[in-house]
């Protein structure tokens, strides 16, 4: 990821690393200092400059996204799709560390890489059934806020008419899946669990 550090915090750098010398009337007794200030000073700025980096990085990751803002991400993401369209059908070669789970009533017929402002390393199976509505799992790395749900909800968490979408968590996986459907065909989607009519 890039992060951009401030022009003045390069230039304050600068600035240290050009009066770190000492000045002459005191290089007579101690010819080691010039050098031993330069590096001093050069690793205190490292230092600084790599703080500040993961300062901005811990922030960014922080962020939490609500279940409403991953669904309209997955609608993003999805027509998004037609324009990568690079697939492999070859299930067993598909990231372990961002896994397909069992909540669905069928499984995937293939898989590729997504990257997502979210997640660089994202995937997306295809869960589409022949003669039905095409469908995707999109599986990303992201917080959430604690009410997204650990399951796929058997009631879309968003539809516009002609899309529903669901989203769980698991761990600090997000699982969104978009169906472009109706919530009846989404539905059909969804293991019933304990509870459920």
């Amino acid at each position: 990821r890039q992060i951009d550090v401030p022009r003045d915090l390069v230039d304050g750098i600068h600035h240290k690393l050009a009066t770190s010398q000492v000045v002459p009337a005191q290089a007579h007794d101690a010819k080691w200092r010039p050098a031993a200030f330069h590096w001093i000073a050069a690793t205190v700025a490292i230092v600084f400059v790599i703080g500040f980096i993961s300062l901005r990085l811990n922030s960014t990751s922080a962020v939490l996204h609500s279940t409403h803002e991953l669904a309209q991400l997955g609608l993003e993401w999805q027509a998004k799709i037609q324009l990568i369209a690079n697939w492999s059908s070859d299930l067993g070669g598909a990231p372990t560390d961002r896994p397909f789970i069992e909540d669905l009533t069928i499984g995937p017929t293939r898989w590729m890489g997504f990257e997502t402002e979210l997640d660089s390393q994202g995937v997306v199976f295809d869960v589409s059934q022949e003669n039905g509505p095409d469908a995707f799992m999109f599986v990303v790395q992201a917080a959430t806020h604690g009410g997204v749900s650990t399951a796929f909800p058997q009631i879309p968490d968003y539809s516009n008419g002609s899309s529903c979408v669901g989203v769980c968590r698991r761990d600090n996986l997000v699982y969104v899946l978009v169906v472009n459907g109706s919530p009846l065909d989404y539905a059909k989607l969804i293991v019933k669990r304990l509870g459920t009519a």
